[in-house]
Formats: C-alpha cells, structure tokens, sequence
C-alpha cells in the first residue's frame, strides 16, 4: 500500500483493531496512538514529500 501511496498521497491513516490487528501493523514498526474509540487505535504513516 505504502509503494501505491508514495505517488499521490501524503499521509496514510487508519484504525485498527487492538487486540486483532494492531499488533501486525505494531511488528511492521507502526505505533497506534489513542482515538475516540480507545479499541481502534489510530496509525498514521507520513510518506514525506516527494
């Protein structure tokens, strides 16, 4: 998603379950930060200028 993103996005977010799927998205390096709903962490990829 990261390589489709790099040409016409400039940041990536989404939530993610946190106790199903946050810890994938936590092993590829990503951390989750606090959101209204408190069991879907939110994570944000910031891909930079390019």
């Amino acid at each position: 998603m990261s390589d489709w993103a790099a040409g016409p996005v400039r940041y990536l977010e989404w939530q993610a379950h946190h106790e199903r799927a946050a810890p994938f998205y936590e092993r590829l390096g990503h951390r989750g930060q606090s959101c209204p709903q408190p069991e879907y962490p939110t994570f944000i990829l910031d891909l930079g200028p390019r």
